[in-house]
């Protein structure tokens, strides 16, 4: 099945301490809600709030992506997923938005 979005999981709500770190991890999932592992679809992410992106990552260890936020003050960057998989690294007081291209 051609994969229907992106879920991310859920920001601890003691996310809030100017200087927190938090790991996310991001899943390519079907309309039944399932992970797609050959997904490989570009997500591009944009933070809402007073935040930063620190990095991108996927696991896929022949990628030459950026790991690295790349547009307004680290507040925009994208990653391709890996296995269906993507990660994104935040600091603190933030809420990321994901999207998907086909």
């Amino acid at each position: 099945d051609f994969p229907a979005t992106s879920r991310d999981s859920t920001l601890p709500n003691n996310f809030s301490v100017a200087g927190d770190i938090v790991l996310i991890r991001v899943e390519i999932v079907d309309k039944s809600g399932m992970l797609v592992p050959t997904a490989n679809n570009k997500v591009y992410f944009e933070m809402k709030g007073h935040g930063k992106f620190l990095g991108f990552g996927n696991g896929n260890p022949s990628s030459h992506e950026s790991d690295k936020p790349f547009k307004n003050g680290f507040k925009q960057g994208s990653r391709s997923a890996f296995n269906g998989l993507a990660r994104v690294v935040v600091a603190s007081k933030v809420t990321p938005q994901f999207s998907e291209s086909e």
